[in-house]
């Protein structure tokens, strides 16, 4: 596995790090990172990476973990392994993601998302599982139900 990481003191410099392969322990799940978008916006969570914490969302492997960090980026992902029910192999999951191949998370169910606590630093990051946002439309189609007096 690769994730790209960047030298908090100057965002210009920039290297891919090889990461080791993580067997999943119980309760966990390996994400395929599949698309992801990096815009000016992910420049913010850089900049303002103490500030608001976006550097502990996911802790840099490799020497020198203090001064590299992983800038969050919004995307999309493949459950390709699973230990948890909360989301089975084949779920495509948005949100939070580093820019990097994989990521383990542990997740939690929660109503119309997914959550995952990652472990080192403990930000909550929150996951819409397509599945789930298809179950909550058609819900939400079916019981559509207009209140205006020409209707009634």
């Amino acid at each position: 596995m690769q994730e790209f990481q960047t030298n908090k003191a100057n965002l210009t410099q920039a290297r891919l790090q090889e990461t080791p392969i993580h067997t999943l322990g119980d309760g966990e799940v390996r994400v395929k990172v599949d698309r992801f978008a990096f815009t000016a916006n992910n420049i913010t969570y850089a900049v303002m990476g103490d500030q608001l914490r976006y550097w502990q969302f996911f802790p840099p492997n490799g020497d020198e973990p203090e001064k590299w960090g992983i800038i969050p980026v919004w995307g999309f992902g493949d459950v390709v392994e699973s230990n948890s029910d909360a989301l089975p192999i084949g779920e495509r999951l948005f949100g939070y993601f580093p820019p990097a191949n994989e990521l383990i998370i542990t997740p939690k169910p929660v109503y119309l998302m997914v959550v995952s606590i990652v472990p080192s630093y403990h930000p909550v990051i929150i996951y819409t599982s397509a599945s789930i946002m298809n179950e909550a439309m058609t819900a939400l189609m079916t019981i559509s139900v207009c209140c205006c007096s020409y209707c009634t």
